[in-house]
Parts: structure tokens; sequence; C-alpha cells
């Protein structure tokens, strides 16, 4: 936790910096032009950047949620699309959506859902490197929203599978 706390303090400034600067360089340069396409490029990164570090700090247990009613479709489409625009999706791999139009809102940090889900794409597009088939679903079971990501790559070693709640592993 001190650690975290210790990267958090270090990253912090000079990422809001980065941002406010390319923030500064989108009014001077014209959308859809090369130089504008590579601004929008950093900013995406550097928000990525952010968000580890709001994971970092909400690991060191100094994070406060922002909790409100999400639509955990909206959060999983959101999602697929955060990782298909840096990793478009190979012809060979199926995605097979199954959401729910009926799903109530839960209450969540739609950030912090919303990253979790994209490692969970990211993790299940990595683990098919020939292929396969992804599945994106959402469900009600009772009173509770139920979410499944899937995928029919080559699973976990039993090593990594011990490990599969330890931070930053």
């Amino acid at each position: 936790g001190y650690m975290a706390a210790g990267v958090v303090k270090e990253m912090d400034d000079p990422v809001n910096k980065i941002l406010d600067t390319l923030h500064e360089l989108q009014k001077d340069v014209e959308s859809g032009s090369p130089n504008g396409d590579v601004v929008a490029s950093l900013e995406r990164y550097a928000l990525r950047c952010r968000q580890t570090i709001d994971s970092l700090l909400d690991f060191s247990g100094r994070q406060v949620y922002n909790l409100q009613e999400v639509s955990m479709n909206d959060l999983l489409e959101a999602a697929w699309t955060r990782y298909t625009e840096d990793h478009p999706p190979a012809d060979t791999l199926e995605v097979v959506r199954g959401l729910d139009p009926q799903l109530p809102l839960v209450l969540a940090d739609s950030q912090q859902i919303q990253q979790a889900l994209f490692y969970l794409i990211r993790r299940a597009c990595t683990a098919m490197t020939d292929g396969g088939t992804l599945r994106l679903i959402t469900r009600t079971v009772g009173p509770n929203v139920q979410l499944i990501i899937s995928d029919t790559g080559v699973g976990m070693s039993r090593n990594d599978l011990r490990h599969i709640f330890d931070p930053f592993y």
C-alpha cells in the first residue's frame, strides 16, 4: 500500500501536466489532420496512465469511489470499443454478444468497472492467438446482474491460476 501511494505521488503530477499540455495542443491542431490524430492518440495513452494511477491509489486504500447508477451493457461495449481502438480484432476472432436489453442499472464506479472489463477482454483476446470465440454476455439472475466474458483460448497455467487474485502479478 505504501509503495503504491509513493508511485502515485511521483506519477500524478507529470501525467496531469502531459494531459494539460495535450489539451492545449488540441486547440491549435485541426481535427482529422495527422498531428490531430497524434495528439488524440497521445491523450488516450495518457488517460490510460491516469487510470492506472487511480488504480494504484485505490490499491493503496486512498481512492474515493464515484458510485452512480450505470448500465453494465454500456460499460461492456465501451471496454470493447477501447480495446479494439488499439487492437483491431483478427478475422479469426468471433465476437458473440448476448446483452440483455432489460438489464437493470447497477450502483458502481463506471471507470473502475470499465477498466476491469477492458483488462478481462484483453486477457481473453490474448489467450486466443489462433483465433476463437469471445463471448460478452449480460443477464439478470434473480435480483442480481451477471456479466460473463468467456473465451476459447488456451486457459491459464496452474502457476498463473494460483496468483489470480494477487495484485500486479
